[in-house]
């Protein structure tokens, strides 16, 4: 029964960092939607750098409304697989290949409106891009050292 709890939660924590570091692979800033917009505040843009990154951003709008509503479908697919009271690493293993066309479609989505929204932005902004992608990268990976710290901890308490 034990085995069977660690295995269970092993599978979902790691499952969930996977879907979120995948999620926000390569991105600078790391954020929600297709674009962090807390890194905006912090490029000091013009007026005209905000004319045109808010028309980049309202051109994949709707693509990327589409692609959160196909990520909750994902997640709402794979919760219950991943909760089964019956391990099955066959449902879990399809789950996973139909979640995978998604994820890698808000990757591109991503991309793209990145590579748009570099072009607006001058050198200087692109270096504090960068530096704010860098920080993220080093807060993500502390977080993952942090649970696998905890899971460690939590698998060496003794049983009761």
């Amino acid at each position: 029964m034990k085995t069977k709890r660690v295995v269970i939660l092993a599978v979902s924590v790691l499952f969930m960092c996977a879907i979120a570091l995948t999620v926000q692979a390569g991105m600078p800033g790391m954020g929600h939607g297709i674009f962090p917009f807390k890194v905006l505040m912090e490029l000091n843009l013009t007026e005209a750098q905000k004319g045109q990154i808010g028309e980049i951003l309202k051109k994949y709008q709707v693509q990327q409304e589409d692609a959160s509503k196909k990520m909750q479908e994902v997640r709402d697919t794979l919760e219950p697989v991943l909760t089964a009271s019956a391990f099955n690493e066959a449902n879990i293993r399809q789950a996973c290949e139909q979640a995978a066309p998604t994820v890698q479609d808000i990757i591109v989505l991503k991309a793209k409106v990145m590579s748009e929204i570099r072009g607006v932005l001058t050198p200087d902004q692109i270096k504090i891009l960068e530096e704010t992608r860098a920080e993220m990268k080093e807060k993500m990976q502390k977080r993952k050292e942090f649970g696998k710290q905890f899971l460690s901890t939590w698998l060496q308490m003794p049983v009761e």
